[in-house]
Parts: C-alpha cells; sequence; structure tokens
C-alpha cells in the first residue's frame, strides 16, 4: 500500500480532542469525551524543557494500558471507541524520540504531523512511525 492510501485511512474524525501530553492522566477522560479522535499532543502543548518528561508519561500510559488489556478490552486502544493520535515534534531534536514511541505502540493510530514542509519529511516520518497513517499539518505557504 503507497504512502499516500495510508495516510487516508482511518483519518475520517469529524471532532478531535487535543491533550497534552503533560497530562496523559487525561487521555481517559478525553477518550469517553464522544470525541472522533483524541489528539495527545508532544508539540506545541509542551514546555520544551518538559518534552522528555511528557513522551516518557505518555510510554508509561500506553505500555500501563496495553498489561491491562490482556485481561480486559482496552479503554486506549479500542477498535470501537475513539482513534488515538499523537502530534509530534517534526523537525525538532525530539522528533526521533516521538515517532519511535508511536511506532512502539499499536494503540496509536495516527500520527500527527506538524509544520510539514516536504514529500521526504513525510515519508521519513511514516518510515520512523512504523508505517502509520499520517496527518500533515501545512503551517506555512
Amino acid at each position: 500500500m503507497s504512502l499516500n492510501a495510508l495516510a487516508l485511512k482511518g483519518l475520517d474524525a469529524r471532532t478531535a480532542l487535543f491533550v497534552p501530553a503533560t497530562r496523559a492522566d487525561r487521555i481517559p477522560k478525553a477518550l469517553a469525551s464522544g470525541a472522533d479522535a483524541v489528539i495527545v499532543d508532544l508539540e506545541d502543548a509542551v514546555a520544551p524543557q518538559d518534552k522528555d518528561r511528557a513522551r516518557a508519561a505518555l510510554d508509561a500510559a500506553l505500555a500501563a494500558d496495553l498489561h491491562r488489556a490482556s485481561a480486559s478490552p482496552s479503554s486506549l486502544s479500542s477498535a470501537s471507541g475513539p482513534q488515538l493520535w499523537v502530534r509530534v515534534n517534526a523537525g525538532a531534536p525530539w522528533g526521533e524520540h516521538d515517532l519511535a514511541l508511536c511506532a512502539r505502540h499499536a494503540a496509536v493510530q495516527a500520527v500527527v504531523v506538524p509544520k510539514a514542509e516536504s514529500a521526504q519529511q513525510m515519508q521519513a516520518a511514516f518510515e520512523a512511525c512504523g508505517r502509520k497513517p499520517l496527518l500533515a499539518l501545512i503551517e506555512t505557504a
């Protein structure tokens, strides 16, 4: 399947709720809100000095949910519930780590790439995040 086909697969949300990754404890409440997608923000909602801590909090929340999923259906990876997307730090020092986190967790259903500037950037993000669907945010013309 091509990058273009996968980039559109599953990104049909009408409503999206952003949650700062520094408040990973709010993800379950956001998932219960009725929004079509919950976007955990590692980029603009997180101060530079908090980026690593926020990523670690999200990683722990996703890992903990996967452990609970072995005993019962998972709130973070439910096929019937809202989609869980992650907004990464594209083109920033933290970006590679953010994309690796997305690749590690099946609960992450799509990756939001801000400041998208080229097909090469998107292809690199696509490969680094485990070939998950991408939503490119074009912020400059």
